[in-house]
């Protein structure tokens, strides 16, 4: 693929390229540890990367702002065949919401390099004791038996499935080292200790009933298989399940920041306290509407591209990257959408499409030229409980409260039917998020 390569200097060094073929393919420079330097007939690999380094949450808010008023400018100054053809813009209260977006991006990358690495049957003892209270080897054989399974389910598919080993490819992963990192026989992995992070993936996945349910693709009354009462009940043991997770107040700073990460890992990919969020905020006639290209069901995933070094020599190439939600401004678009009687979907889809491409280059710009270098967890804690309380965005949604009280047969029946006309617009999200697909 050929890339037509621009430049963007500040203070005589390059601070962004661009194809100017694609001018909005955001740049992902994490392969790149050299310098960039422009020489007659293109770019070159200079010396070693010297980072700025970033050792407060004040200074790191800081400097996101900057790069965020950056990003802006290149992006209204791209033109196509001559003319400006982007118009981005953003109040200060979304500057401000955007850089603590990022701040809590550049943590959640702190807490994957912080992830401790665990065997298959520590991270069973771990998870069995967390969930249990106490050591409990009957449950650690059964989420050991859970998490073998996930990972046959995995190595399986990657080895026979030529379409899971194309989309791998086009996210930059090599299908044959995917398949040796998840091959359930553990003197052929290629790796024993995983982060512990990868091992709540596939407990996510194959022990809590609800979100195993959504990854087969089973959260469904299709066949009258699922009575309210049992999802109920489900949601009920997921809630349960999340407040293990989530740290209290008065957690040590560490601990306090690594449990708020586990929950977010759990609920940017599952998603059960945003749709319920949407149920809560959105009238009946705009959550019929939802389908999995609705802009606040469907993920950010964009192609991104990633200049490389190569025998010395500076390659490029393009692979799909996927960015988290952002919680805190789809919170404050669902406000704004519930206070407007004359709703535009349109005008609040660009909007969040707008912040996403500001994050994503914004964030790809700083990983590139600086770096969070700081092990003071009370002041990691501390923009947590102030910028991003993980424990309060799970239970702003009140509908847990209500579930957590009821019992389904002692319940008045016109209530009944007021939780689970809920419960169906649940399942039609979560159908949005996780639709049913061929391979």
């Amino acid at each position: 693929m050929d890339f037509h390569i621009s430049i963007k200097p500040c203070h005589g060094r390059i601070f962004d390229i661009i194809d100017t073929r694609n001018p909005l393919l955001i740049t992902d420079y994490h392969h790149l540890n050299r310098e960039l330097v422009a020489r007659v007939g293109g770019l070159e690999l200079g010396e070693k990367l010297n980072r700025k380094s970033i050792t407060s949450i004040k200074e790191l808010t800081s400097e996101f702002k900057a790069y965020i008023a950056a990003v802006i400018e290149i992006l209204n100054g791209i033109t196509i065949f001559g003319s400006c053809k982007f118009h981005f813009s953003i109040k200060e209260s979304e500057e401000k919401l955007l850089a603590e977006q990022l701040v809590f991006d550049i943590l959640f990358e702190k807490y994957l390099e912080e992830s401790e690495l665990m065997t298959r049957n520590g991270y069973s003892s771990y998870m069995a004791e967390k969930l249990s209270g106490a050591p409990n080897k009957d449950y650690c054989h059964a989420i050991d038996a859970q998490l073998t399974r996930g990972m046959k389910n995995f190595h399986d598919r990657i080895s026979n499935r030529e379409e899971y080993q194309a989309q791998l490819h086009l996210l930059g992963i090599n299908p044959d080292m995917y398949s040796k990192y998840y091959n359930p026989n553990m003197k052929e992995n290629s790796s024993s200790k995983k982060p512990k992070y990868i091992w709540d993936y596939f407990c996510y996945n194959f022990n809590i009933n609800i979100s195993h349910r959504q990854y087969r693709r089973q959260l469904t009354k299709e066949g009258r298989n699922y009575p309210y009462e049992e999802i109920v009940n489900d949601l009920k043991k997921y809630n349960a399940f999340v407040n293990k997770l989530l740290p209290v107040e008065k957690e040590e700073f560490k601990k306090y920041f690594h449990m708020s990460m586990d929950y977010y890992v759990l609920e940017s990919y599952k998603r059960i306290d945003f749709m319920l969020k949407l149920i809560a905020y959105m009238k009946q006639n705009e959550l019929a509407e939802i389908t999995k290209e609705h802009f606040l069901v469907k993920r950010f995933h964009l192609a991104v591209l990633v200049p490389y070094e190569e025998n010395g020599n500076l390659a490029y190439r393009s692979i799909i990257k996927y960015y988290r939600p952002l919680f805190m401004l789809e919170d404050e678009l669902l406000k704004e959408m519930q206070n407007d009687d004359t709703l535009d979907y349109s005008k609040y889809g660009i909007r969040l499409q707008n912040y996403q491409i500001i994050r994503a280059k914004a964030y790809e710009l700083f990983k590139y030229h600086a770096r969070f270098v700081s092990t003071d967890y009370e002041d990691i804690k501390g923009f947590l409980c102030k910028s991003y309380d993980m424990r309060q965005y799970h239970a702003s949604t009140e509908i847990w409260k209500t579930i957590e009280e009821m019992e389904w047969k002692k319940t008045d029946p016109n209530f009944r039917q007021h939780i689970a006309e809920q419960l169906q617009q649940l399942l039609s999200i979560n159908n949005a998020f996780f639709w049913k697909f061929s391979n």
